[in-house]
């Protein structure tokens, strides 16, 4: 596993997550983005052995997240830049909308999976890309999940994959690119799911109403979230 700093919070939990995602794509590198320690992480010695449990998955990376770094080239840089960065808030879903952004302007640069740490992965996902390709056996090229029914705010950000582009002049898949490009206009800091289910499940309609929509190379999948019952041992008792 590379470690770009021991000084990144890295709790059993990410380990959990670390451990079945690089195990079940082993031709895929893992990678976590982690904040900085705060004051109640003073003692690093945990952290640092269960680090070195997870040495021996040589594709799993925990890296530091660099919000700056991220947004640079992307259509919500100057948003990021000049209205959120620095925007006064005093809303309880600061957070929420930066990781909603921030899994989008990755998936958008780089393509690939993205998974929220309370879905463990129980088997490969690259397949619905086709390996990593453009375009999958079992899939359409993209997924994203489904929480509930709602026309509304049924699609869920939990769990997505969008393929990678094969070249600079290519345009990511264009669902992805639409929802990008909306994140600024639809922003709002008082509503939780301004950018994320409630704008992707705006999208997916607007698209699915169209001929020319994305529905061929595209799937919502059902969610299921695996409760952890059972503590796996990293040789730290």
């Amino acid at each position: 596993m590379q470690l770009a700093s021991y000084n990144i919070i890295l709790t059993f939990f990410c380990c959990c997550w670390l451990y079945y995602s690089a195990r079940h794509h082993p031709n895929l590198t893992v990678c976590l983005l982690g904040g900085p320690i705060h004051p109640p992480y003073r003692d690093l010695s945990p952290l640092r052995r269960m680090k070195e449990q997870l040495s021996h998955l040589p594709n799993a990376a925990v890296v530091p997240f660099d919000a700056d770094a991220l947004f640079r080239w992307t259509p919500m840089d100057s948003w990021w830049r000049e209205e959120f960065k620095y925007e006064p808030s005093s809303s309880p879903w600061r957070a929420v909308h930066l990781s909603d952004a921030a899994r989008l302007a990755f998936l958008w640069k780089y393509g690939g999976i993205y998974l929220d740490m309370d879905l463990l992965a129980l088997g490969p996902l690259d397949r619905l890309l086709g390996g990593g390709g453009n375009g999958g056996e079992d899939g359409g090229g993209a997924f994203v999940g489904l929480q509930h029914f709602s026309p509304v705010d049924g699609a869920n950000t939990a769990a997505m994959g969008f393929p990678s582009s094969s070249s600079l002049l290519e345009d990511p898949h264009p669902l992805l690119t639409d929802w990008v490009f909306s994140v600024p206009a639809a922003y709002r800091e008082k509503e939780r799911a301004s950018i994320g289910p409630l704008m992707l499940t705006r999208i997916i309609k607007e698209r699915c109403l169209k001929v020319s929509c994305c529905c061929g190379t595209f799937q919502i999948l059902l969610l299921c979230t695996y409760v952890l019952k059972e503590r796996p041992s990293f040789g730290l008792n």
